[in-house]
């Protein structure tokens, strides 16, 4: 059904007007509803308005063609979780993945996970996350020992890519890591520097100014949760990636908990800068280096992926939040597990 409330004048308003009068009272509508009418009936979706003559009729709608998107807006979750399979495993998914890089091979985890989503059976309230996992899928016929080997025989690397340095990102990260290894810490963290902060301080910035002190103020307030995830046991050490060699001292210099680790991506640079590689050696810092880009998932590449589901609302989402774990056994350093997490929310 149209729920309308109209009011009809004889006299077309001008440009400028933007209500009618009715009896002593004056009622008032956006130019975006004014509907011109010539003294014919105006078929709705279920209902007619009509006007007395050449005129205008004003009017509120609510038309039902848009009831249904609009309560399903409304259902929806503000927050998507995406669980990618064991990359390790599922060898079939695996074989698609030969030879590409971080950002594409994190794509197609993506798309894969999409594809078995359906946004219009699984409503939630707001402050419920929709889950979307794939089942891991055993395709080898190699034994699977994180299922039964003790835990200090397995080694865990969590990286957290985030957008900003909001802890609570961080922290809803490694909780869901955590809650899909089904253990209650990890060997070692990494977390990027975020998104927004790259231009600022990141490797090859080289930016001076307020911007930049105000980014690295953002960063080590992140890395104090960092250090509290290290003091509540969840995290063994951790470390940063891709900083300008003076942020990472600076952050290094003020942390209570040393970072013990700095991952570099060659491609940014070509070579470790020489200050970053003497304060390393000095510290005893372990110097890494990645081929991870900066931005793991582009807002546009998200977009592109999420519209035939979500159509115009795919815009609205954003890569809260991603996390990537790998499981090695730590005797031969066999890699068992490789997984994908992330939060998409508006």
């Amino acid at each position: 059904m149209i729920s309308c409330w109209c009011v009809s004048a004889n006299i077309a308003p001008t440009q400028s007007d933007t209500g009618v009068q009715e009896g002593q009272s004056r009622v008032c509508f956006p130019d975006h509803i004014l509907l011109p009418v010539h003294s014919t009936q105006y078929k709705g979706s279920s209902a007619n308005l009509v006007s007395g003559s050449t005129g205008y009729i004003y009017c509120v709608i609510l038309d039902s063609i848009h009831f249904e998107i609009v309560t399903f807006l409304e259902k929806m979750s503000n927050s998507v979780i995406l669980v990618g399979g064991n990359l390790v495993s599922d060898t079939d998914f695996r074989k698609k993945l030969a030879g590409r890089d971080a950002g594409v091979e994190l794509q197609m985890v993506v798309e894969d996970l999409l594809a078995r989503w359906e946004p219009e059976s699984s409503p939630a309230n707001d402050n419920e996350s929709v889950l979307v996992e794939k089942a891991d899928i055993i395709t080898t016929n190699q034994p699977q020992p994180e299922r039964y080997l003790p835990r200090d025989q397995l080694k865990i690397t969590l990286k957290i890519f985030l957008t900003d340095c909001h802890v609570d990102a961080l922290f809803a990260a490694v909780k869901a890591a955590l809650s899909k290894l089904a253990t209650n810490r990890v060997d070692m963290l990494f977390v990027a520097t975020p998104v927004e902060a790259i231009a600022h301080i990141g490797i090859g910035s080289g930016a001076v100014g307020p911007e930049q002190a105000e980014a690295q103020d953002q960063l080590l307030k992140l890395w104090k949760g960092v250090e509290q995830l290290i003091q509540e046991g969840k995290v063994g050490g951790a470390g940063l990636c891709d900083l300008h060699p003076p942020v990472f001292i600076h952050i290094y210099e003020e942390a209570t908990i040393k970072p013990i680790s700095i991952q570099v991506n060659l491609k940014s640079c070509c070579v470790v800068p020489e200050e970053l590689s003497s304060f390393a050696k000095d510290n005893k810092v372990t110097l890494l280096t990645h081929s991870d880009p900066g931005e793991l998932l582009p807002g546009d590449c998200l977009r592109n992926m999420l519209y035939p589901k979500l159509s115009r609302e795919a815009g609205h989402f954003s890569a809260a939040w991603i996390a990537r774990y790998q499981v090695h056994l730590k005797d031969r350093g066999v890699l068992l597990q490789k997984r994908y997490l992330i939060e998409l929310s508006k």
